[in-house]
């Protein structure tokens, strides 16, 4: 519009002073005849503006009332009433980027400087864009600026940022615009002029932004993390496929330990309890068939009984022996206790313990173990009932973190100690060899007429699973 306007304004400069009062009168008719469609369609474009959020100084601007359009039109009347309406040109100079200032004289003023409008039109026209730069007090800031002389009407600006906010800011006059932050990635300032009758004419200029991503979002720090917990997590398979694989060859050598205590269970119960029943049979078959004298038939009956007794003591110890719930430290401790009181008592002798109190070591001890230690402290017991000639027992048992200890002290005859390996009694090899079985040792102090000590070495592993669950079914578990 403000184009079209100098364009008619440059037009009517050439015509002749009569064809300007006569074009100056028919534009005020115009105006006046026009009041009410002009006063409408300018209440519709402050509706306009106001819905799109323009700037209040530009809205109050373009803002017009009846009493204004009659100033309007009153004005045109009285210029064209003049002898000249245009005036006298007094002053004419060039100014510097092609503007010609001039100075005419009105008959109802003292006269106006201006600038020659064609001159004008070309140095403000829309097709200059404004000049853009990044403002060094702000970390995210832009300035920018339209040359042209803007000494009547300052510009008003539009901007916008790509990726922050894609739609044109509303018209202000503000020369810079300042953003807290921006997003990372690459970016593009725009900011164009307001000059033109449409949107096509205004003046775009641009300004690219380049925001650095933080390290730890940079593809370099993410390549090497993921590299980094690749290879933890390979790592922590590595070390979890290890473990595994160690447990189950524990899990193995587990089993191939049951399996050697299954095959000594059954050649217990062969050689133990079949030959005792076998015993049994033939001695009991001869008193039925009365083969047997009566006169020693109460011994043959007495042997028959001590025979079942042995037999039930053995089954005892094999069915003890076998159930995993007495895989503890306090359920071998109770047995060997029960057991060490009746060979006591059996043997009339006076007995001191000193043994854990309570059930409460429930540290895991293997069937293999219990086996052989318990045999083994049977075996001594017998040997002080047989050929100590003792009237006084001290039984203890010691625990501690990797090895159990039992000594078997007694006030008995006592023997000489060192005598050759060939020269032991069986009881004693006996011991050797049972203790062995489980990597433990016997010590043995004893001299004549002063008693015998018996202690029992065994070194023990409580890391191993716990009483009551196998290497197999911890695996499975886990």
């Amino acid at each position: 519009m403000a184009v079209g306007l100098r364009r008619q304004a440059l037009e009517l400069a050439q015509c002749s002073e009569e064809q300007r009062r006569q074009a100056l009168l028919a534009m005020a008719d115009a105006l006046e005849e026009q009041r009410s469609e002009i006063l409408a369609a300018n209440q519709a474009d402050m509706e306009a503006a106001a819905a799109e959020e323009l700037a209040p100084a530009l809205v109050a601007r373009l803002k017009l009332n009846d009493h204004k359009l009659s100033g309007a039109i009153e004005g045109v009347r009285q210029v064209a009433a003049l002898a000249d309406p245009l005036g006298l040109r007094q002053l004419h100079r060039a100014l510097d980027e092609g503007l010609v200032l001039e100075r005419i004289t009105v008959p109802v003023t003292n006269g106006i400087i201006r600038f020659v409008p064609a001159t004008v039109a070309s140095a403000t026209s829309a097709s200059v864009a404004p000049l853009v730069a990044r403002d060094p007090d702000v970390p995210y800031g832009f300035r920018f600026a339209t040359p042209g002389l803007h000494w009547a009407t300052p510009p008003l600006h539009q901007t916008r940022l790509s990726g922050v906010d894609d739609a044109w800011s509303p018209p202000s006059q503000a020369d810079r615009r300042h953003y807290a932050s921006l997003p990372p990635g690459e970016h593009v300032f725009e900011v164009r002029s307001i000059a033109g009758e449409t949107d096509r004419d205004f003046p775009i200029a641009s300004l690219p932004v380049m925001v650095a991503a933080p390290w730890w979002r940079r593809p370099a720090t993410v390549a090497a993390l993921g590299i980094a917990l690749a290879a933890t997590a390979a790592t922590i398979a590595r070390e979890v496929t290890r473990r595994r694989s160690r447990r189950v060859i524990e899990a193995l050598e587990w089993q191939r330990a049951m399996d050697r205590e299954r095959a000594r269970i059954a050649r217990d119960i062969h050689d133990s309890l079949g030959a005792g029943l076998t015993r049994m049979a033939m001695m009991s078959d001869l008193a039925r068939k009365g083969a047997m004298p009566q006169t020693n038939l109460p011994d043959r009956l007495d042997a028959i009984y001590r025979n079942a007794r042995s037999l039930a003591r053995s089954v005892d110890e094999i069915v003890w022996a076998v159930n995993p719930r007495n895989d503890t430290v306090a359920q071998f401790t109770s047995y060997v206790v029960q057991d060490v009181e009746e060979f006591v008592h059996a043997g009339d002798l006076s007995l001191r313990l000193d043994v854990p109190d309570g059930p409460s070591d429930e540290r895991p001890l293997s069937t293999h173990v219990r086996h052989h230690v318990c045999l083994a402290i049977r075996e001594a017991l017998q040997n002080v009932l047989r050929h100590a000639k003792a009237t006084h027992i001290d039984f203890s048992i010691r625990v501690d973190e990797s090895s159990m200890n039992v000594a078997i002290r007694d006030d008995g005859v006592g023997f000489a100690t060192d005598l050759p390996p060939a020269a032991e009694q069986d009881g004693l090899a006996n011991m050797r060899h049972r203790l062995g079985a489980v990597g433990g040792s016997v010590a043995i102090a004893s001299a004549p007429r002063s008693g015998t000590t018996v202690t029992f070495h065994v070194p023990v592993d409580f890391r191993r699973n716990g009483a009551g669950a196998t290497p197999l079914e911890a695996i499975h578990d886990s």
